[in-house]
């Protein structure tokens, strides 16, 4: 049967959804979400709610939503070590936890650290009103999951994600531009890739847009 919504985890069960990941091979998507932030808001009403978005964050990721105005150990402990001056709100996490591909262009604003810490509310994004159409979120989380699949050595998969991408990405130069490049680096090997975590993020000419 068809899932009607999107379900969530919370981050008191970030640590499951990873062993979860450990098990069953399927990347975590983490979702930063701001409910006042107006691109947060276009997420949760545009594209959440896309019946072919939810039949493929359900069946391909973990999806786990940290809310970044909660204050609570587990939400704080997760925006410390996935949150940056440089980094969008989705991000797609192998299952040791690397963060392989993150979404850029979709708002950014959050809160960062707990009021015990810091006092008071403290913004490290600028809001952004930027929006994310469906199809361009999905071509965003096929690059994602093409590159848990580029880590962990399966490269005919990869490849496969990658062109679908391509094929769904047309309107976005950016995306094309990447999915372009990772899917002339997904080609059978003879050994595993010697790349750094860090280098899965995003291809040369993506990284400083």
């Amino acid at each position: 049967m068809q899932p009607k919504s999107i379900y969530w985890l919370k981050p008191c069960d970030f640590e499951c959804a990873l062993l979860q990941s450990t098990q069953n091979g399927k990347p975590v998507l983490l979702d930063f979400h701001d409910p006042d932030c107006a691109g947060s808001q276009q997420l949760e009403c545009k594209v959440y709610t896309d019946p072919e978005i939810i039949e493929a964050v359900t069946r391909h990721v973990i999806p786990v939503r940290v809310v970044t105005k909660e204050w609570d150990t587990p939400s704080t402990a997760i925006i410390w070590s996935y949150i940056s001056i440089s980094s969008a709100v989705v991000q797609v996490l192998s299952s040791e936890g690397t963060a392989c591909h993150y979404w850029r262009g979709v708002p950014r604003l959050t809160v960062l650290s707990a009021r015990q810490i810091a006092k008071g509310e403290r913004r490290v994004h600028l809001d952004s009103s930027a929006s994310v159409a469906p199809e361009m979120f999905l071509a965003q989380l096929w690059l994602g999951l093409g590159k848990v699949a580029l880590k962990q050595n399966r490269y005919e998969r990869a490849r496969q994600l990658f062109q679908e991408a391509l094929g769904i990405c047309s309107g976005d130069s950016e995306i094309m531009a990447e999915a372009s490049y990772w899917a002339s680096i997904a080609r059978p090997k003879t050994r595993p890739l010697a790349v750094t975590s860090e280098a899965y993020v995003s291809c040369p000419s993506c990284q400083e847009r």
